[in-house]
């Protein structure tokens, strides 16, 4: 029974590292307020001048993608492309921050692919902001409105710094029910000694 235990906890354990497991293109999705009127700042920062890039494709949500901002003082080197299409964060020309503003009224979610199989070098950091004014001063999603953040590494590995996605409901199913599954083994374990300890004893 113990094992029983064992497998149940090793289970849900699975099912948390799945949830953080990271690729070279990794798809994310975020679960909003439909009406909420919002802007998305996505950037990508290189900490060390080396040149890479990564691409933002897919774009898909049940709200309305308001106007974009591309230049001045919005932001300061500007992706190329444009949501929903694929956009091309590029750090090899400029060494500097390449950046994207675009206007949403949410509607239940919006979820994205990001691919940074073109990263090839360097240091470098990919996050999105997200927040109810143009200037980031009122953030949304998150207590500092920084949705996701992801390190590049100098050796060329990637690793998830932070990520805010709202899991999916079928990852919180599947998590609540390992753990409904350790507590339901416990619960019984103890009954059952009670059961032993209240058991009259045999007369031979």
């Amino acid at each position: 029974m113990k094992f029983q235990a064992i497998k149940l906890l090793v289970a849900s354990m699975l099912v948390l590292a799945a949830s953080s497991a990271f690729a070279t293109t990794v798809h994310e999705t975020f679960y909003t307020a439909p009406g909420t009127n919002a802007y998305l700042y996505f950037d990508y920062v290189p900490a060390n001048g080396g040149a890479s890039s990564v691409k933002v494709e897919n774009f898909s949500t049940d709200g309305i993608l308001g106007s974009a901002f591309t230049s001045a003082p919005d932001v300061i080197n500007a992706a190329s492309g444009a949501l929903p299409g694929t956009l091309t964060f590029n750090n090899s020309a400029t060494f500097g921050i390449t950046d994207y503003l675009q206007g949403i009224t949410f509607g239940k979610s919006f979820s994205f692919d990001v691919d940074y199989s073109d990263f090839t070098a360097g240091s470098s950091t990919f996050s999105l902001w997200v927040s109810s004014d143009k200037a980031g001063l009122n953030p949304l999603l998150t207590d500092s409105g920084l949705a996701l953040v992801t390190d590049l590494n100098g050796d060329n590995s990637i690793s998830a710094a932070n990520s805010a996605p709202v899991p999916e409901p079928s990852s919180v199913f599947l998590m609540l029910f390992g753990l409904a599954g350790v507590i339901g083994y416990r619960v019984h374990k103890q009954k059952g000694l009670a059961a032993l300890v209240e058991a009259p004893a045999l007369v031979a």
